[in-house]
């Protein structure tokens, strides 16, 4: 007499394995004030499915400035791309708060620059300026 015995450990009877998906944790090292001209990526406010672009504007010479917020971090910035060394972006919110990147030499050119983090849970009244060496500021609201 032969007995089998078969045991399905993490499979399925048609001896496909199970895939599982766990939700991603999200442990950010600040949160609104404590994130007050912190980097996003630093702090782990930046990452993929945890931000909303709230505008996006299109500049002179083509340069890219979007208005992010992070939801968990209770944060705004302005992630910008297209900037030549000189340029600068600056973020102001009603609250008073500003923060303001520059870019410097050819390392920063053509790569995604970000303002550091302000406190705020919406970018209502923001008002992002960009400054090239030589031209007027060129800004826009929210």
């Amino acid at each position: 007499v032969c007995l089998a015995v078969v045991a399905f450990l993490g499979g399925r009877p048609d001896g496909r394995s199970r895939a599982t998906t766990e939700p991603l944790v999200r442990n950010p090292g600040c949160r609104a004030v404590s994130c007050e001209g912190r980097s996003p990526v630093a702090m782990g406010c930046g990452g993929a499915g945890m931000i909303t672009t709230l505008a996006t504007h299109t500049a002179s010479g083509g340069r890219r400035l979007e208005l992010r917020h992070a939801r968990l971090c209770h944060t705004v910035w302005v992630r910008t791309t297209g900037l030549l060394p000189g340029d600068r972006v600056e973020l102001s919110l009603p609250t008073g708060h500003t923060q303001q990147v520059t870019a410097e030499g050819g390392r920063d050119a053509g790569q995604y620059l970000a303002t550091p983090m302000a406190a705020g849970d919406s970018g209502a009244g923001a008002r992002i300026c960009l400054e090239v060496p030589g031209s007027r500021p060129e800004c826009f609201t929210g």
